[in-house]
């Protein structure tokens, strides 16, 4: 780990005092797959994209009134019917068309929200913004807000579903409604709100797009204890914590411990209105520096915590404030070092409870952000019996070849599998596949799971299909089988020829 020693710009200490720092801030077969495996009406036009579709004529309006593509993602499925209603995917959303009503209320969004499963109870305790509103009990984000307003009001987005959820690992804002789902990048000092894609995670393997890297979703459906929340909503709530990512477990001291994105909580089970965080700091082994004397005041825009012997560390202002406007020093635990670069150019400075790091760049109100700490402790130290929720599992790539091009109607086929994890290249054992086949008459058939070895491979058994008639096509897609999400899926085809 490449560490060097640092100190904030304005409004931390001026360039006068660096010295107390060593450096400073310084085609054929494609068709057939996508017609057979859609239960949609098929499509006359050849998409420019793999997976995606052009607008029906009948949401062409609709759909650039709340901003097209740019917004609401491509247009992922062709037009289908839904309980009487003519419906179209685009990436975030649902648009659904009711033919027996006239006017613009003929139109809406989906309810994928609630299909999803996600809602979480209104908590509006915390810190809020000071231009926020609030909708039945939950606060909505104010940029967030400011979107619903340009997208004609919450009749279209739908009622609120989640509080805002800061997510440190994607580093965004995320919330929830109904109909639609939004999200701002903490470091867009622009401000701009992107949906996130609903459309897209509902749709699941029916539809074969590929979802790009920096549209990642994988909403927290769970529903979790949370135990410490009173006492967490007075240092700030989800926004300072992150989301809770265990049940509550007991630890190897007796007490109840419970881990979030951000901090690890813990207190007794007999009285959980006293919390305290485990100094994960120190467990993680960030890095610690002996304390020394002090050299700055509040004039350089410095806060100086004696420790012992006239020693201590130096905790710029910005820092101090969020410290005291969530729980204070003896919530957050005691500096372990001064100010630092860790291997980024974002500067930071790590407390025994846990770590901040200050984004010039970003909007006033989140400049000042926790690291997630929580994440690695959960994977170092948490118990089996920690329960997780389900994390975003590692993108995998699936790779599928029949043994035969061409067979007769009396002969099995074998198709050959491999999985692969996409960012090391390695082979991923213990994936489970599920390979479905569609024929020439348009019905399909799921063939039985199959895992793969540790070697990555499995092989998939066809039975002979003898009532085939000669020249027939079969076309087969092999998915991961991810239950409530979009695994990934390759497709494959071959011919069934008799020999005359």
């Amino acid at each position: 780990m490449i560490v060097k020693v640092m100190i904030l710009k304005n409004p931390l200490p001026t360039p006068v005092h660096k010295n107390l720092f060593q450096v400073v801030l310084s085609v054929l077969i494609l068709g057939l797959v996508t017609a057979a495996c859609q239960p949609f009406l098929p499509s006359t036009a050849t998409p420019v994209t793999a997976g995606t579709f052009p607008v029906d004529p009948l949401f062409n309006e609709y759909y650039q009134n709340l901003g097209g593509e740019n917004l609401l993602g491509p247009v992922i499925s062709a037009l289908f019917d839904e309980e009487g209603l003519k419906c179209q995917y685009s990436v975030a959303v649902l648009m659904c068309l009711d033919p027996e009503v006239t006017g613009a209320a003929r139109y809406r969004m989906a309810a994928l929200g609630d299909r999803i499963g996600i809602h979480e109870a209104p908590v509006t305790t915390g810190m809020q913004p000071a231009d926020s509103m609030v909708v039945d009990g939950y606060l909505i984000y104010p940029a967030f807000g400011k979107m619903i307003t340009s997208l004609h009001g919450m009749d279209v987005v739908g009622k609120p579903l989640s509080n805002p959820r800061y997510n440190y690992a994607l580093q965004r804002v995320e919330q929830y409604f109904e109909n639609a789902a939004f999200y701002d990048r903490f470091d867009d000092p622009s401000g701009k709100v992107s949906f996130l894609p609903y459309g897209w995670y509902y749709c699941g393997r029916t539809c074969h797009y590929e979802l790009p890297e920096n549209k990642t979703f994988n909403p927290i459906i769970q529903p979790l204890d949370t135990p410490f929340a009173p006492v967490l909503e007075q240092k700030g709530g989800l926004n300072f914590s992150g989301q809770p990512l265990t049940q509550p477990y007991t630890a190897s001291d007796g007490s109840l411990e419970q881990v979030y994105e951000n901090i690890v909580v813990y207190g007794s089970k007999n009285d959980l209105s006293v919390v305290h965080l485990r100094a994960v700091s120190r467990l993680l082994e960030m890095i610690a520096v002996p304390p020394g004397p002090q050299k700055y005041t509040a004039k350089d825009n410095m806060v100086f915590y004696p420790t012992s012997s006239g020693l201590g560390y130096h905790v710029p202002v910005v820092f101090n404030n969020f410290i005291n406007d969530h729980g204070g020093m003896d919530f957050s635990g005691a500096p372990i070092a001064d100010v630092m670069y860790y291997e980024t150019d974002i500067p930071r400075q790590c407390f025994e409870g846990y770590c901040l790091d200050y984004h010039a760049a970003a909007a006033e109100s989140l400049r000042v952000r926790l690291v997630p700490l929580g994440v690695k402790y959960l994977a170092h130290f948490a118990p089996a019996n920690a329960v997780p929720t389900p994390m975003p599992k590692t993108k995998l790539v699936l790779a599928a070849s029949e043994q035969a091009p061409q067979i007769s109607s009396q002969e099995k086929q074998i198709i050959n599998v491999t999985a692969t994890e996409a960012e090391t290249q390695n082979l991923a054992g213990n994936v489970t596949v599920v390979t479905t086949l569609t024929l020439p008459d348009a019905t399909r058939t799921t063939l039985p799971v199959s895992v793969t070895d540790s070697s990555g491979r499995t092989s998939v058994n066809v039975p002979a299909m003898p009532s085939l008639p000669n020249g027939s096509l079969v076309v087969y897609t092999v998915c991961v089988d991810t239950p409530g999400s979009a695994g990934p899926c390759v497709n494959g085809s071959y011919l069934i020829w008799n020999q005359k």
